[in-house]
């Protein structure tokens, strides 16, 4: 069958890969196509994430506390709820009156 976008004399074929995904990473390489510059917020972002899994739950001035010595941006009580806000839209993490816990997300691993 012919494909209408593909160009005369070419190639198309579909390779399923299965095992570990550090395994088939390594086979293909790793794609490093991410913005340099927002790697430090994701590193904040994980170290958020991780305070919160690692105490089961804390308030957001507990997280700020917490994160004083993990995190590259200085975090308040505030910024710790914009940050824990975003995570919350990918149900990372889920507020439980005035506790973040981990979110359903997390759970599921």
């Amino acid at each position: 069958m012919e494909n209408e976008d593909t160009p005369p004399k070419s190639v198309q074929t579909t390779v399923e890969l299965v095992g570990e995904f550090d395994d088939i990473e390594e086979i293909l390489g790793r794609s490093d196509s991410g913005v340099d510059e927002l790697e430090p917020v994701t590193a904040d972002l994980v170290a958020l994430l991780e305070i919160v899994d690692r105490t089961g739950g804390a308030t957001k001035s507990q997280i700020a506390e917490a994160a004083a010595g993990e995190v590259a941006a200085e975090f308040d009580a505030d910024s710790v709820i914009h940050a824990l806000r975003l995570l919350a839209q990918y149900d990372l993490v889920a507020l439980d009156g005035n506790t973040w816990r981990p979110g359903p997300a997390l759970s599921m691993e």
